[in-house]
């Protein structure tokens, strides 16, 4: 994954599914380390996307905006809250607003 500048963010790891809805909502990138290794899982929503081309996705964020974006474990009592927070920090609309107030329980596989 690279950047606003083209620079280099890390490796898409995993894609998270919306199983009702059957598409793609989070990409899990591994950023930072060395070589792959020590590298920090960081998600991104697809909505940060601009351009995919060959291997390469290149979304409109910079590399530190990408660092700085906060945990996200998907997992718990508080994981609603902090895929809220997620989406709120890259400034994009959550995609289960269409009336609901939180995301749809176990939506992600």
């Amino acid at each position: 994954m690279r950047d606003r500048d083209g620079r280099e963010i890390g490796e898409v790891g995993d894609l998270l599914i919306d199983r009702r809805q059957r598409r793609v909502r989070l990409l899990r990138v591994d950023h930072g380390g060395l070589l792959g290794i020590l590298t920090t899982p960081v998600f991104v929503p697809v909505e940060t996307i601009e351009r995919v081309s060959g291997d390469a996705v290149d979304i409109g964020r910079s590399w530190f905006q990408v660092a700085a974006a906060p945990q996200c474990h998907l997992a718990g009592p508080d994981a609603d809250m902090q895929l809220a927070d997620l989406y709120a920090y890259y400034a994009h609309p959550p995609f289960w607003l269409s009336g609901r107030l939180t995301p749809p329980r176990g939506f992600l596989r």
